[in-house]
């Protein structure tokens, strides 16, 4: 039985019923999943869409048995007077083939020759999900493809070969079809959210910088895992409170802070050291005598008497375990060893200073 002719949205929404699933589709993906909808969802689908894009033109829902070939009827009105399409709306889990385009087409033609279709369409448009194969586009986009074909598909049709009338309407009558994808619904209903989320379960995607994607989750992921953290601390402290931490001794601080104070101070100084005192019988480290003088005369090495009075060392000596002696004097590649100057003789002038241990001035 045909089905009543639905003019307005809330008749097209009375005949697929409230309790019906709805296919996933996340918004990244370029397609919603048509194939997934029963034929009538999709027909509506496409019949609510037309009365969104154009609410001030005449979309006529027909579908089902008796229609003619009729699935949306959409007069548009435009200053040059009105232009009649007519819709057919085919979904398919993969391409639609020549084979259905093809019958299609023969059963418009015949219903528009025989009056089936009263009023004769100005464009024919096929709402094709998921896409045309090559074969049934070529068919669509030309003429003369569908006039070698128009006899074979009208014979297929009616059961018998086509009359010469009905032959020559197949082959003059040209209503200019076209072809709606998934991809071009999809673009066009992406306009209208609440329509789309209607018949589809709507996945949210993220699309952005990583400066939205921090924001998405700080917003959406982490209130969650923030409750669920406090809520597990309660339940912690429920089952075992904590005890408090014992406070650390002041004594062992400041006694570890005096024994590595000691052992620093010992380090600077040289000096080997307990307790803060200086042991006994261990003084200040002397340096290591330096190297022998480069370029020294072999007798010089051996502490002989240079010119002078001045002894010529090759290694500067050394002063005792725990008494400092004078610093050394370089004068050019010779070691001297400064003395101490003797004490002034009243009435006398003061004695230049010998240089080196036991070298009297002259």
């Amino acid at each position: 039985m045909p089905r009543t002719v639905v003019s307005t949205e809330s008749q097209a929404r009375a005949e697929l019923g409230g309790d019906r699933s709805k296919p996933d589709w996340r918004e990244g993906r370029p397609a919603l999943p048509f194939h997934e909808l029963s034929d009538r969802e999709f027909e509506v689908f496409c019949f609510l869409l037309l009365k969104r894009e154009h609410p001030g033109d005449d979309v006529l829902l027909y579908g089902g048995t008796g229609d003619g070939g009729r699935d949306i009827v959409h007069r548009i009105r435009t200053p040059a007077g009105v232009t009649t399409r007519l819709i057919q709306c085919k979904r398919y889990e993969s391409n639609v083939g020549i084979p259905v385009v093809r019958k299609d087409l023969a059963k418009v033609w015949v219903n528009v020759f025989n009056g089936t279709i009263p009023e004769r369409p100005d464009e024919v448009v096929f709402y094709a999900v998921p896409d045309l194969t090559s074969h049934a586009k070529d068919l669509v986009d030309s003429q003369n493809r569908w006039r070698q074909e128009a006899p074979g598909a009208i014979e297929e049709h009616l059961g018998s070969p086509a009359s010469e009338e009905l032959a020559r309407h197949a082959r003059e009558w040209w209503p200019n079809p076209a072809a709606e994808t998934a991809l071009s619904l999809t673009e066009r209903a992406r306009k209208f959210t609440e329509m789309v989320e209607e018949f589809f379960g709507v996945r949210k995607v993220i699309d952005g910088g990583v400066g939205d994607m921090a924001g998405a989750v700080r917003a959406i992921v982490l209130p969650p895992l923030e409750s669920l953290v406090e809520g597990l601390a309660r339940v912690e402290r429920a089952v075992a409170p904590p005890l408090p931490a014992a406070p650390a001794a002041v004594g062992d601080l400041k006694a570890a802070f005096a024994r590595s104070s000691t052992e620093l101070l010992g380090q600077v100084l040289g000096l080997e050291v307990q307790g803060g005192e200086e042991v006994p019988g261990h003084r200040r480290r002397v340096p290591d005598p330096p190297r022998p003088v480069q370029g020294a005369l072999p007798h010089e090495l051996g502490g002989q008497p240079g010119p002078h009075g001045v002894r010529l060392q090759g290694v500067a000596e050394a002063p005792e375990p725990g008494r400092l002696g004078p610093a050394p004097v370089l004068v050019g590649q010779e070691v001297r060893q400064r003395a101490p100057a003797p004490p002034p003789v009243p009435g006398r002038p003061p004695l230049p200073v010998p240089l080196g241990p036991g070298n009297p001035a002259p």
